[in-house]
């Protein structure tokens, strides 16, 4: 009888004990998805059961970088349209966020710039309708797909693509909205001569009038080498020279 009943407490014990450890609290973090616009923040908290977590004893991480930044703090700052992981790490264990920055503007649908494509490769990726005789084994011009829009131009040389244009119909453009587009999606590099240049990758944009078109943005490749820091004065030299074979097929 005796054995049975130090087994009994035994057995008590280790049930007691693993209850002890199935109660302690679990360790969450305020938002495992967010979305958020690019000109906003968001700070994040974790708890631990119904306890507050000193959020800077985590190391933070952002998967990317052009997308949104995160500080020690926990408080995450958007950047430009995209999707990014936060990671929360501390002891070996982590808490992750998957973030999603939403567009305020999209009123039209950029063109497909890869510069590695031919016009093959443009074609099966448009969706707008060709112009009549819109296609030259150098070029080819789209419809824009609505109002705002009058055509999208891609030029090509040896075989490959070189830049592309939009050219807006800017009386149907509110300016603050056209600015919008873009800031949300590219990092600004300046302003010279009122045209705007814009970076992202490998691609560069100008913004601004263009003689004998219109309103356009122009697509060029960046070749400089310099992705990160390039100057106004370098991707104005840079798109200049570029898109005269561009504005020449579409004039």
């Amino acid at each position: 009888m005796k054995k049975q009943l130090l087994t009994l407490v035994a057995i008590s014990l280790i049930f007691t004990s693993c209850s002890k450890k199935e109660s302690t609290p679990e360790t969450t973090i305020d938002a495992t998805e967010l979305s958020l616009n690019y000109d906003k923040q968001h700070q994040f908290t974790i708890r631990q059961g119904n306890n507050d977590i000193d959020e800077s004893t985590y190391v933070w991480t952002s998967g990317d970088l052009r997308v949104g930044t995160i500080e020690a703090s926990g408080l995450f700052q958007a950047k430009r349209i995209g999707t990014t992981t936060v990671t929360a790490t501390k002891d070996g264990k982590s808490l992750t966020s998957k973030i999603t920055v939403s567009p305020y503007v999209s009123f039209f649908i950029e063109p497909y710039v890869s510069f590695t494509s031919n016009k093959t490769t443009i074609k099966s990726q448009e969706t707008r309708t060709l112009e009549t005789g819109g296609e030259t084994t150098t070029s080819l011009l789209y419809k824009g797909e609505n109002n705002k829009i009058t055509n999208v131009f891609y030029g090509f040389e040896n075989g490959l693509l070189q830049g592309s244009i939009v050219v807006f119909n800017i009386s149907n453009i509110l300016p603050k909205d056209l600015a919008t587009f873009f800031v949300e999606r590219y990092t600004l590099i300046g302003e010279t001569n009122s045209t705007y240049y814009f970076s992202k990758g490998d691609i560069l944009v100008a913004i601004g009038e263009t003689a004998g078109i219109g309103f356009t943005a122009i697509y060029v490749k960046n070749t400089t080498g310099n992705v990160s820091n390039i100057s106004v004065k370098e991707a104005k030299l840079l798109i200049d020279q570029k898109s005269l074979i561009l504005k020449a097929e579409l004039n």
